[in-house]
């Protein structure tokens, strides 16, 4: 975690690293559920951006492309527009 978030201060470094832990765990539930799936879609695309552009500052741009970050991203962004325009219609 100290590689990725290199600017941060360093107590900050071990809090950083539970909240995204516990984030990213809220969020799997949550779309496995399927409950509020369009929010949950809308935070799996934020946090996998968060999380790709911290990796593309910190080390280039081969590993978030290599570890499919962006493409991950791009899916939960779609799966909320396709959930946004599903509950328009009803």
């Amino acid at each position: 975690m100290a590689l990725l978030n290199w600017y941060l201060p360093a107590v900050l470094i071990s809090p950083v690293g539970w909240i995204a832990t516990i984030l990213e765990i809220v969020i799997a539930v949550g779309l496995l559920i399927g409950w509020q799936l369009r929010w949950f879609a809308l935070g799996a695309a934020v946090l996998l951006t968060l999380f790709g552009t911290t990796m593309l500052v910190a080390f280039g741009l081969k590993p978030p492309l290599d570890y499919s970050v962006f493409s991950a991203a791009s899916a939960a962004f779609l799966l909320f527009v396709v959930q946004s325009q599903a509950a328009k219609r009803g």
